[in-house]
């Protein structure tokens, strides 16, 4: 269960935060309800790349909230990394990716599992018409994952809806302000330790 619950975690952390944003350049303020409990956040996009001040949300389930360790989650489409910035510890670790930066190549993974996606029409979010998808899983026990993407966006995705029977969880774009975002944004801070997690 504990295998499930982390590999279901992962993927829709993926698909939720999938940089497919191409030469978009903004910064979006983010809702996320987790296990019960609701967080505000904020993303940045700027190319192939985004910032989020929010950790993956088994955070949020082990208790592990903004108050306790604050995290920030830094995604390189072109280098298919995702920087894990931890903070509270000044201490940072990077991890490839690989195909799973790729919106196409997660899908491509969903249907190799057995699994099926479907699109269901659109939907308006922020004032942005968004394809409805709804991937789900041959496994109960990872649910299904919903998402809209916005079309406008170069189908940068708006809002997730994740449930199963280990995790329920909605992220929700609530607001959207085009503005030119520095490249330090999506560096580790100045000082910062790297830390070799072995992957």
């Amino acid at each position: 269960m504990r295998r499930v619950l982390l590999i279901t975690g992962l993927v829709v952390f993926v698909i939720a935060s999938s940089i497919v944003a191409m030469a978009q350049e903004f910064e979006a303020e983010i809702v996320r309800t987790v296990a019960g409990k609701t967080e505000k956040g904020k993303v940045c996009v700027k190319g192939n790349k985004s910032w989020t001040d929010l950790g993956p949300p088994q955070m949020a389930m082990t208790g592990q909230g903004q108050g306790d360790k604050k995290v920030t989650i830094i995604m390189d489409k072109d280098t298919g990394t995702m920087t894990c910035v931890i903070v509270t510890d000044k201490s940072y670790y990077t991890m490839k990716m690989g195909g799973m930066s790729d919106p196409a190549a997660i899908a491509d993974m969903v249907k190799q599992m057995g699994g099926k996606i479907t699109e269901a029409g659109t939907e308006k979010i922020c004032g942005y018409t968004c394809k409805k998808i709804i991937y789900s899983y041959p496994d109960a026990n990872m649910g299904t994952t919903t998402q809209w993407q916005a079309v406008d966006l170069n189908d940068y995705i708006l809002k997730t809806v994740m449930t199963s029977p280990h995790m329920n969880m909605t992220m929700e774009v609530t607001s959207i302000k085009k503005k030119k975002i520095p490249d330090s944004r999506f560096q580790p801070p100045a000082g910062y330790k790297k830390i070799n997690m072995g992957f």
